[in-house]
């Protein structure tokens, strides 16, 4: 059953009737060019209604079904219009709040330095990238990928962030966490709510990587000679099945390498000349070209080089953390 908002229909009713209806939250140039067309379209049906020889009141009675015609038209696209502009409101609300769970300042160690960025395809999105300190002091770099887009993918998003930070401080090995982020999804949320992730803790000690991957596209640490090393899946994505099974890799790491996590968006939204998409070893060339230990200057190159390869029509939230060793 339709249900309308009571304001916006006071609202809309007082505006149509007062003669600018819709009008009013036009912008000024467009409103008047409106305006001029409406009175000219007015003119003419007087001009044909003489030349075809109407009488006065059927002529008349013409304008007035166009008019009342208009004021439907118009309390329609204006209660529209109010709809949209607080929803609009509302969605410039959420993207100021989500822009604030992501990090300000990250974790930055003698033998390594992080950056990150997430770009929605709308106001907000389900990506989320995070570089923090675990209970042990080691840093732990995450990259999450909530299915679907929009509000429903943005609220999953904010709910696993709080989880990870509190497991996060807790002296628990990545797979244990990723364990347990599995679980509380599945508890807490429905059918078909589940996300990709990887989750990656680094061993300055010992230089070496734990990754755990929750059905998300491989990391890539990448070697100055321009080989690479993939840190592929080793579990479901995370909310799908309650107890599924999540594995460690531990990947050792040089002074020079640099490792990328990222959303699909990367892939999704982008194509090289190889691949429908842009693929794995495009990826890992941008990164060796970048020829910077910056990964800041690292990250604009890849999201350069999503912008200038973007395929028309496809829309993809995109994320990437980088982190250069030392």
């Amino acid at each position: 059953m339709l249900s309308l908002n009571r304001t916006y229909v006071k609202a809309a009713a007082k505006a149509s009737l007062t003669g600018l209806g819709a009008t009013q939250w036009l912008r000024p140039r467009v409103r008047w060019a409106f305006l001029f067309g409406w009175a000219v379209w007015g003119l003419l049906i007087g001009l044909f209604g003489g030349a075809i020889g109407l009488e006065p009141k059927t002529a008349l009675f013409m304008v007035a079904n166009l008019l009342v015609l208009f004021v439907l038209y118009d309390f329609v696209v204006s209660y529209l219009l109010l709809e949209r502009r607080d929803r609009e409101g509302e969605l410039a609300v959420a993207s100021r709040i989500q822009e604030g769970l992501f990090p300000t300042s990250v974790p930055r160690g003698e033998r390594y330095a992080c950056a990150g960025l997430t770009r929605p395809a709308r106001v907000i999105g389900g990506d989320y990238w995070d570089v923090t300190l675990d209970g042990s002091g080691r840093p732990l770099l995450l990259v999450i990928d909530v299915a679907g887009k929009g509000v429903p993918a943005a609220l999953l998003m904010a709910g696993l962030r709080s989880q990870f930070h509190l497991l996060a401080r807790q002296r628990l090995e990545p797979a244990q966490i990723v364990g347990e982020l599995n679980r509380v999804l599945v508890a807490d949320s429905g059918p078909g709510d589940f996300a990709t992730l990887l989750l990656v803790s680094v061993d300055t000690d010992a230089r070496s990587l734990v990754a755990v991957n929750a059905g998300h596209p491989a990391g890539l640490l990448v070697r100055p000679d321009g080989s690479y090393e993939e840190l592929t899946s080793s579990g479901l994505p995370v909310g799908m099945l309650d107890g599924a099974p999540y594995e460690a890799r531990v990947v050792p790491w040089n002074a020079g390498d640099r490792l990328v996590l990222y959303s699909d968006g990367l892939q999704d939204v982008a194509m090289d000349q190889e691949s429908d998409g842009l693929s794995t070893d495009a990826i890992a060339r941008c990164v060796h070209d970048a020829r910077s230990s910056d990964p800041s200057l690292v990250l604009e190159e890849l999201m350069s080089l999503a912008t200038d390869n973007a395929r028309d029509m496809v829309e993809d939230d995109v994320t990437v953390l980088v982190c250069a060793f030392k």
